[in-house]
This record gives structure tokens, C-alpha cells and sequence, in this order.
């Protein structure tokens, strides 16, 4: 008889993202962050004690710089969001923290997992779209679909660092993106252009970017995404720029077909031009200011062959 060989990854230092969270922090839209509730180091070690567990640090990072602004699932077109301290709960070996209000999946810790990774499951009672199914009156057993937790496909190790970092930009993001009728000349918010699909005209891009904006995150590993057939790891998007002066950023959008230029204060549609002057994206506002010009840009790039 032959005994299966226990799979052993190569693990890394958990990162702490504590800079990244509290750089972010102020980029957040009113709309998620008004009212939002602030969680102290007590109140973590009382969640951690009801628990019995040490949460990880990524996480306890997450609780303490944001609140719970990334808990919000009251907030119109809000699709994901990780679960407020006092609902964490272990489900058998499964400790819940992130879900969707729109798919049936969760992401959460397996106890017994040594490497402390995200472990992703099918939910019971719901939907493939997230909406709770008839009652039948049979108590479930448990939350988790049985044999549905697993590693992510793609990849062999994800780590919570990675995972909140790259969710908590994509929250900020669309935040901004979903609100809806507005017609203010100046506004913080801005969308580019389709970005490029050959990987020499994404690199291109890329470096043109790194002239004016910094990493917003310090580990690259946390900040990009490989590009689909690119050999290079150079080759690879970033998920977050950082800008001083003037203060913005620039995040990718959930798709990683446009970024997001979100400034500080409330600017004119000039703010979104001066940017493309320097980078070459084109930007429209949330009012459709500039959307005809994308729309155009959009056109040259797919005669160029730079949308195929």
C-alpha cells in the first residue's frame, strides 16, 4: 500500500498592512463610513477570547484602522463584505469572515490548517446568487456545504494579507463607482479608460505610471496581479498607486480593466485631465464629464489592436 504524500507549501512572512489600511482609510466614501462603528484592541481580545482563537494580524489590522466600514452591508450596491466582530462564529472547523450578499460562497480560517490560509466554501441555505432559499423547516447541520471548502484553484497558499488588502481596495472602489444620479461639477471620483490588453503596451503603462505614483503597498507580491500569458513577473498590474501631492489614488478596478482616480477633496473635471496629460489614461467623471472622450479613446485603442 501506498500512503498519498502530504502536500507541503512554501510558506512567507505574514506582512503587517496596517500603513496600507490607514493610507486608504481617508479615501473611503462617505456613504460606507458615516455612522461606521470603531473597534478597539479590547474589543478584538474579547472576539479572540469568545472565540478561542488569535485572529491573524492582517486581520486584527483590518478591525482596528477601519471599524467596521468594510462590514457594511447596508449600503446600496455594496456586494461583498467581511463580518462585523460579533458575528464571527466558528461553524465546526470553519471560522466565517468574509462573504457576498450576491454569491453563496465564504471565505474564512480552517482551525486545523497550519498555514493559516484562506479557505473558501459553499454556504448552506442560499442561492448561487446569495438570496436564502425557502424555509423547509429542517434545521441545517451545519453552515458549510459539505466536501465545498477548499484552497483557491489558481494558487496554492493565499494569504489573509493579500486577500484583505486587494478586498479592502476593491470595496473603496466601488463605493465610489455605484453611487448613483450624480451631477456636481466637482467630485473626488474618477474612471479611466479601458486599459490595454498586450502585455507590452500594459508594461508601457505601467512605467509610465511609476513616474508620478508610488506603490501603494511596500510588497509587491500584495500589489499586483501576473498578466495572463506574460513570462516576465515584471509584466504584472498594480492593484494601488499612491500620490502626495497632489494627494490620490489610483486603484484597479475588481474587473482589472480600469482604474479608479480618487483625490482627497472635492475637484474640478481639470484634476482628472492633468493626470491623463501624465499617464496618458483618460478619465470621465461620475457626472458622464469626459465620457465621450473616453468612449473615443476607446475607439482609437481597439483600431490600434491595443482592446483585442
Amino acid at each position: 500500500m501506498f500512503w498519498k504524500k502530504k502536500t507541503v507549501y512554501e510558506t512567507r512572512q505574514v506582512y503587517s498592512i496596517r500603513q496600507e489600511l490607514e493610507r486608504l482609510r481617508p479615501f473611503v466614501c462617505p456613504r460606507q463610513s458615516e455612522g461606521a462603528r470603531t473597534y478597539t484592541e479590547a474589543d478584538i481580545q474579547a472576539a479572540e477570547e469568545r472565540l478561542g482563537y488569535s485572529l491573524t494580524v492582517p486581520v486584527r489590522e483590518l478591525y482596528l484602522v477601519m471599524g467596521d466600514i468594510m462590514c457594511r452591508k447596508d449600503v446600496p450596491d455594496v456586494r461583498e463584505y467581511f463580518l462585523p466582530l460579533d458575528q464571527l462564529h466558528w461553524d465546526g472547523r470553519y471560522l466565517l469572515l468574509y462573504a457576498g450578499t450576491s454569491t453563496n460562497y465564504g471565505y474564512g480560517i480552517n482551525r486545523k490548517d497550519p498555514y493559516v490560509d484562506v479557505f473558501q466554501w459553499k454556504r448552506v441555505g442560499l442561492t448561487p446568487e446569495g438570496r436564502p432559499l425557502p424555509d423547509t423547516g429542517k434545521p441545517f447541520r451545519s453552515e458549510v456545504v459539505p466536501k465545498s471548502a477548499r484552497r483557491w484553484g489558481y494558487t496554492k497558499l493565499v494569504y489573509w494579507d493579500k486577500f484583505v488588502y486587494q478586498k479592502v481596495l476593491d470595496i473603496v472602489y466601488t463605493g465610489w463607482f455605484f453611487r448613483r444620479n450624480i451631477t456636481d461639477e466637482f467630485d473626488p471620483f474618477f474612471v479611466s479608460c479601458i486599459l490595454p490588453k498586450p502585455v507590452p503596451a500594459l508594461r508601457e503603462l505601467r512605467e509610465t505610471l511609476a513616474k508620478y505614483f508610488a506603490p501603494l503597498c511596500q510588497h509587491p507580491e500584495l500589489n499586483q496581479v501576473q498578466l495572463f500569458r506574460a513570462t516576465d513577473p515584471k509584466d504584472s498590474l498594480v492593484y494601488g498607486w499612491s500620490r502626495e501631492e497632489p494627494n490620490c489614488l489610483l486603484l484597479l478596478s475588481g474587473t482589472e480593466q480600469h482604474y479608479g482616480l480618487i483625490a482627497s477633496e472635492l475637484v474640478p473635471y481639470s484634476f482628472a485631465e492633468e493626470v491623463e496629460r501624465q499617464t496618458g489614461l483618460v478619465f470621465y467623471a461620475a457626472n458622464q464629464t469626459g465620457l465621450d472622450r473616453v468612449r473615443a479613446h476607446e475607439a482609437e485603442m481597439k483600431q490600434a489592436g491595443l482592446l483585442r
